[in-house]
């Protein structure tokens, strides 16, 4: 994929890989470029698509870079659904942070998901405290005590944390 290689070394086991979950192999359909539910040989064949998180579509945009969205199956196969809705993550706070607030301070909350995902509601101890678009941010009227903070998006998917607030 990258034009520029170079060589390095690789400990195996101690050196950190992770995936990104932007580059994923997909099934295609070779006459419409959609994805596909089944392979069929010489109608489909796999290959790997990018499906950029909201953060990094919003830096491309500021940019002046415009990326097209990927499109969404129409025949929605129920294993496709998840290669095109990744879970919401919440960047902040950060997960078992410490905070200390006074008496009328208020904590910043933000997530990103994928660009699939309208809305994330956001949610302290079970109860809904906003709705807000991928990366933007919501403002919370925080108080003394440890919470759980939940962020779900309209696909249902969710990420939570657990935060201390002190005085």
């Amino acid at each position: 994929m990258c034009p520029v290689k170079a060589e390095t070394l690789f400990i195996q086991g101690k050196s950190p890989i992770k995936q990104s979950g932007i580059y994923r192999k997909m099934l295609i359909d070779l006459k419409t470029g959609m994805p596909a539910c089944n392979f069929i040989k010489g109608q489909t064949e796999y290959k790997t698509v990018n499906l950029w998180p909201t953060d990094i579509l919003s830096v491309y945009q500021k940019a002046g870079i415009h990326i097209l969205p990927k499109p969404i199956p129409t025949n929605h196969c129920n294993r496709l659904i998840n290669w095109h809705h990744q879970k919401p993550k919440i960047i902040y706070p950060l997960k078992n942070s410490v905070h200390s607030i006074k008496d009328s301070d208020n904590i910043t909350f933000s997530a990103i998901s994928d660009n699939k995902t309208k809305n994330i509601f956001w949610f302290v101890e079970n109860e809904l405290i906003a709705t807000a678009k991928p990366n933007e941010t919501v403002i919370w009227n925080a108080k003394a005590g440890e919470f759980i903070i939940r962020a779900i998006s309209d696909s249902g998917e969710s990420d939570s944390i657990k935060i201390y607030i002190k005085e």
